[in-house]
């Protein structure tokens, strides 16, 4: 039985900030958080605002790639002055804004082609490792309830921590998003809180966290536009695909990246 198990992801007075946020593209997910030195937290914020004011962005406008890259919504944002060329200077201009800091990107993605057997007769299964009885739950694959999981996984790094630091080493903060959806159980919740849950991160005691990250981006909400970012580059340029050269060379601009992909073990 697992003791002492720590609730993290909000303290103020961690050492690093993680911010997150999703993208789904052509059946791909993608959970990307931009992991930072809090010392660096004023100076991020304040070039990714003179961004803004470079590309004389309206008061409240934010930098969203699903609005950018709509002429519509540019239109009905304010942004309708922007350029294909100004959007991907702008896209490159934050990427180069986070290298400056050192961030680190951290994602994990999916292929829902490569979910579908995922939880068979729409049941899954707990199996105890101590002989108890099994609990079966009704299960559905929501795409927002496969992105809670991605997030969690973005924090997953082994005993050694080479790929980020650990949970408990962050204050993290997550996109908004109160869809009310059912994924597994019968409980419906809204689909952020679903970045919330137990990890082994081996940072613990007996290697668990609680993980509750703070919904929303607190003081500093341009951050998650800076999260948006990543999610969408990286969620478009995993597919390897010649016809996403825009998004692969914004990909490789990103200096400190670590991905990996979400794949369940198949059902017994």
């Amino acid at each position: 039985m697992v003791s002492d198990v720590a609730v993290v992801g909000s303290s103020s007075n961690s050492k690093y900030i993680a911010y997150g946020d999703d993208s789904q593209y052509n059946g791909a997910l993608v959970y990307a958080f931009l992991i930072f030195r809090r010392t660096k937290l004023k100076s991020i914020v304040r070039e990714v605002e003179d961004i803004k004011r470079r590309f004389k962005f309206p008061v409240g406008a934010g930098i969203h790639c699903r609005e950018l890259m709509s002429g519509q919504l540019r239109e009905k944002k304010g942004l309708s002055h922007l350029t294909e060329t100004d959007i991907n200077s702008i896209l490159a201009n934050v990427i180069t804004v986070i290298n400056r800091y050192q961030g680190l990107v951290r994602f994990t993605y999916a292929f829902m082609r490569k979910l579908e057997g995922m939880f068979p007769e729409d049941k899954i299964v707990l199996q105890s490792i101590k002989g108890d009885p099994d609990i079966t739950l009704s299960a559905k694959l929501d795409p927002k309830g496969i992105l809670g999981h991605l997030a969690l996984g973005c924090f997953m790094n082994g005993n050694d921590h080479r790929q980020g630091p650990s949970p408990a080493d962050c204050q993290i903060f997550v996109s908004p998003d109160p869809t009310v959806i059912k994924f597994i159980g019968d409980t419906r919740t809204q689909a952020h809180f679903l970045a919330s849950g137990f990890i082994n991160d081996f940072s613990g005691s007996d290697g668990f966290n609680s993980v509750v990250p703070i919904i929303g981006g607190g003081d500093y909400p341009q951050l998650l536009d800076v999260a948006d970012v990543l999610a969408y580059v990286c969620c478009h340029a995993i597919h390897a695909d010649s016809s996403q050269k825009r998004f692969n060379k914004l990909y490789d601009l990103i200096e400190w990246r670590v991905g990996s992909e979400y794949i369940m073990d198949p059902p017994l």
